[in-house]
């Protein structure tokens, strides 16, 4: 008898800080281990200069100790104590986020990170900048990054709603991408909407060259490739397709809110061709123009199915 397979999302991790962004992201994490019937870690990882003191002070235990009573509290108050029919694991770690987070990912076979995008320490908050740059770059599972603009409370029936939007980069990896976009939204039982940015054209301004005609010949070129892609990811009707010319974290953005989408989902590349920036980066830009979750997944990525 062939193994079984693991189910989607039975490992899901949400590192907290306490902050009421913390909050909603323990909230979608929850919503996310009550729909897998998995299970829930919630990690705490002390500020490195807390950890400096505290060693200077001789007194990491107590740190420890203490901070994994606030957790516990913080867990209980947010969530409650149990979470996918199991009790929610809590710990606390000494130690630079990023690093301890991944050991976390490892250390509990998670199939997803929850993180709010915004914490404690405004424009230093403690899942933003170079935490989550780092988390991104390094993460052997999707993120859910979690804007600060959601409703603070969430329901497991309720979210993502009706619509999940995809953002599709249109190189060799298109269709396989699509694969994985139609999987997510079939399993939170939501339709799929996809869409493709044009970045508007550079040229010097020396060169004689008609950008928008340009542009515009990438635009229908790109929509042909796109409608093909809607139609195979599954029933007609089931997904449709949006091609825009701009930026694309704001045409993303615009287009999550005026479609009423719950979640969009970005493929995580190393060179970023989607977008020509680095890996992550627009998924930060995405995450601060819209009100919407945003799950970002490595490249090659396929939710599990139970086998």
């Amino acid at each position: 008898m062939p193994p079984r397979r693991r189910q989607p999302f039975a490992s899901v991790l949400c590192p907290v800080d306490f902050s009421v962004h913390a909050k909603a992201a323990l909230q979608y994490a929850a919503a996310v281990a009550n729909r897998a019937a998995g299970a829930l870690s919630v990690l705490y990882v002390n500020d490195p200069f807390l950890v400096a003191a505290a060693a200077a002070a001789y007194d990491e235990k107590a740190l420890a100790s203490q901070s994994a009573e606030e957790l516990a509290r913080f867990i209980t108050k947010t969530v409650g104590v149990r979470a996918g029919g199991q009790r929610i694991a809590a710990s606390v770690a000494l130690g630079q986020p990023a690093v301890e987070i991944l050991k976390a990912v490892r250390r509990t076979r998670a199939d997803l990170i929850v993180v709010g995008s915004e914490g404690l320490s405004g424009a230093s908050r403690l899942f933003f900048g170079s935490t989550t740059a780092r988390l991104l770059n390094g993460t052997p599972a999707p993120v859910l990054a979690v804007p600060p603009a959601v409703p603070a409370t969430v329901k497991a029936g309720d979210w993502p709603g009706p619509r999940v939007l995809a953002a599709i980069d249109l190189g060799r990896e298109a269709a396989a991408d699509v694969a994985a976009a139609a999987a997510v939204a079939r399993w939170f039982g939501a339709r799929l909407s996809l869409v493709h940015v044009v970045e508007k054209t550079r040229i010097p301004t020396w060169l004689s060259l008609n950008r928008t005609a340009h542009d515009r010949s990438r635009m229908a070129a790109a929509r042909v490739r796109l409608g093909r892609l809607a139609k195979s990811a599954g029933a007609r009707g089931f997904a449709d397709a949006h091609v825009f010319v701009g930026d694309p974290a704001e045409q993303i953005a615009a287009l999550a809110n005026d479609l009423g989408a719950g979640l969009v989902l970005l493929t995580l590349r190393g060179d970023d061709r989607l977008f020509g920036d680095r890996k992550g980066a627009t998924t930060y830009r995405v995450v601060c123009n819209a009100g919407t979750p945003v799950l970002a997944v490595p490249a090659g990525w396929m939710l599990p199915t139970a086998g």
